[in-house]
This record gives structure tokens, sequence and C-alpha cells, in this order.
């Protein structure tokens, strides 16, 4: 049910944004990598979804009035990227992961985030700026969130980091 009314909240702000397009292939490429890379969690379900639309909404909203280079694109993708592969898998107080899990969703992670610079290249072949950024601002999104899940992680166990 709640996965339901997430879809339908997601395809509204497309719709209500007038970037149904955008807002879609940003979902296709955020979730995959959210879901396998971790990150920061919060322990409340309203509290996540609310985040995730704010979040959602100010980056489509951001992608509509900040134009990158292909050299700016690149280099965004290659540090979100690399943050993203150091970092992840990252589990969170809800589900902590065991040396298989973490080699399970590391193994994809890397697959996905292949795909997703595999197709960030092809765009910026193609001069794509709009979907090329849409990937760069799931990448970028995704990257803080490992970053946030590692401290978060961390900060649970009594660790300093």
């Amino acid at each position: 049910m709640i996965f339901c009314f997430g879809i339908i909240i997601i395809l509204l702000s497309g719709v209500l944004l007038d970037e149904l397009p955008r807002t879609l292939v940003f979902v296709t490429c955020i979730f995959p990598l959210r879901q396998n890379a971790g990150g920061f969690h919060f322990n409340d379900s309203k509290k996540c979804t609310v985040c995730s639309l704010g979040l959602l909404i100010i980056s489509i909203k951001l992608m509509k009035i900040i134009s990158l280079s292909s050299l700016c694109a690149i280099l965004l993708s290659l540090i979100s990227t690399g943050f993203i592969l150091y970092f992840a898998p990252v589990g969170n107080k809800n589900r902590e992961l065991d040396e298989l899990e973490r080699k399970v969703y590391g193994r994809r992670t890397k697959c996905i985030c292949l795909v997703e610079n595999f197709l960030l290249l092809s765009f910026i072949i193609v001069n794509a700026n709009n979907w090329y950024q849409t990937i760069i601002f799931a990448e970028m999104i995704t990257s803080f969130l490992v970053i946030l899940g590692v401290v978060q992680e961390q900060y649970t166990k009594g660790e300093k980091y």
C-alpha cells in the first residue's frame, strides 16, 4: 500500500512540475542505486516519504535551472561514483549486513554504477544535457546519503569517525 502511494506521489510530482519524463528517469536511476548501496535511513516511514519527496522536488527544480557542462558532469560523476563504490554497501540499524550481503550488494552497486555511467557518457556524446544531468543528480544524492549512512552507522555503533 505504501509503495503504491509512493509511486502515485512520484508520478503526480512529475506531472505538477511539468517534468514527468525527467522524474521517471531520475527515479529509475536513484531507486536501484539506493536500494543496493544503502545509506542514511529514517526510522519513521513518514519522515522518509516526506524527505524523499522533498529531495525529488528540489532536484527536479534545480535541474531546470542548472546547466552542467559535460566536463563538469564527468567530474561530478567520478567523485560521486567514487564515494559510492568506496563506502557502499552501507547497512543501518534496521538492516545490518553480513559479509555475504555486503559482497552481493557491493557487486550489484558496481553493476548499477557501470550501467548508469555508460548511459551518462552516451547522453554526453549525443549532447542530451537533460538526461545526463538527471543521472548526475541521482548519483550525487546517493553518494551524499551513503556518506551520511556511514556516519549514522558508526554513530549507532558508538564508533568515532
